[in-house]
């Protein structure tokens, strides 16, 4: 630490300071309990601060730098959450701090951290000078995090996790997983929230159908054969799923749904309703359904 800390031109304490998140993650992940006990009191010898302000310096950098790894050290992570907690529940003297026992507990403990959490997560997928190994470790975290949250907690924060997954397709090298995420969020979200987003979802995946077929096609699959009667009302919102052989039960669903229609009204009905996706806030809704209307045109 002496020479480091020579070398980077700052004092010891400072050094320990700036790179807390990081040392306490390493700790986490490759000390025993008891042993992490051991390492944190050195840290405090060294530094000349308490581990409580020590760990606190960074506030929610901690937790995220924990996050970050909890795909592949969940049982580690889980140990180090609840060292932290304690931590932060004796510095702050809130007795109505969540008690972490279990990972069950997790999402409490994490529910007003959340928004903080999910924009790390994005920054880190937005990082230029990040290798893609790190970014496919933030985006398997983020996956491992999503079904620890289920539905409850998932629920209130889609819209954020919707612009970090739309980020995960953009990454050339990352598509495979990014959709595996996509299926886990569409599998972890209350079905009255999946049933508005619906549009939206289509047109995120709807591109690489040809590339992921199969991944593609299984989420599809989920939406609208699996969760067909809790998500049918919607339906009638979907006019531009084209004809591909991986998704013909989809389109056999579809084609019944819009069949139950009048037959008076089907056309208006489908006019009406691409002329209201037309104004979606979502550019790629208002792309889809521009097109769709344009081919209806003699």
């Amino acid at each position: 630490l002496k020479v480091l800390s020579q070398e980077m031109g700052q004092t010891k304490q400072m050094l320990l300071l700036n790179n807390v998140r990081y040392i306490f993650s390493y700790i986490v992940r490759n000390c025993s309990p008891g042993r992490l006990a051991k390492a944190m009191n050195f840290l405090e010898a060294e530094a000349g601060i308490s581990v409580n302000r020590l760990l606190l310096a960074e506030g929610p950098n901690t937790y995220n730098q924990l996050l970050l790894h909890i795909s592949c050290s969940p049982k580690e992570i889980l140990n180090g959450l609840i060292f932290l907690s304690e931590k932060e529940a004796h510095a702050s003297d809130q007795s109505s701090q969540v008690s972490v026992q279990s990972e069950k507990d997790l999402p409490f403990l994490l529910k007003p951290k959340l928004l903080g959490i999910l924009a790390f997560f994005n920054s880190l997928l937005l990082g230029m000078h990040l290798e893609t190994d790190q970014k496919r470790l933030g985006l398997e975290s983020l996956i491992y995090l999503m079904d620890l949250l289920g539905s409850q907690h998932l629920t209130p924060v889609r819209l954020k996790v919707m612009a970090i997954l739309r980020l995960s397709l953009t990454l050339e090298h990352m598509r495979d997983l990014g959709l595996k995420a996509w299926s886990c969020f569409v599998h972890n979200l209350e079905m009255t929230a999946l049933g508005t987003l619906l549009s939206e979802i289509v047109v995120s995946l709807l591109p690489l159908l040809d590339e992921h077929v199969e991944q593609v096609s299984d989420i599809f699959t989920f939406l609208f054969v699996k969760c067909c009667s809790a998500l049918q009302r919607h339906f009638n919102e979907i006019y531009y799923m084209p004809s591909h052989p991986q998704l013909a039960a989809v389109n056999q669903v579809l084609c019944e749904c819009h069949d139950s229609q009048p037959a008076d009204n089907r056309l208006q009905t489908r006019v009406s309703q691409l002329l209201k996706d037309c104004r979606h806030e979502q550019a790629d809704v208002r792309r889809y359904s521009a097109l769709s209307l344009r081919s209806l045109l003699p």
